[in-house]
């Protein structure tokens, strides 16, 4: 999803979900490694090479966010 606000262009990445239909695994699905990287950073990733993005806005459940910032930090 990207929104123009101010003349600038926002991709919001809702990964705010808590993967409470995936079993035997602790953590939800934007936190998979896939190819040595998480979902999330994957994503993240993307929108950052695209040159049309200005800013990315991650929405993340609050029980998750230290998880996010540690992944974001590195």
């Amino acid at each position: 999803m990207k929104k123009k606000i101010n003349n600038k262009i926002y991709a919001i990445i809702l990964a705010s979900g808590i993967g409470k239909r995936i079993r035997n695994y602790s953590l939800p699905k934007q936190f998979f490694k896939l190819a040595g990287k998480t979902v999330i950073e994957h994503t993240i990733e993307a929108f950052e090479k695209n040159h049309l993005i200005d800013e990315i806005i991650i929405v993340n459940h609050p029980d998750y966010r230290n998880y996010l910032n540690n992944i974001l930090r590195s």
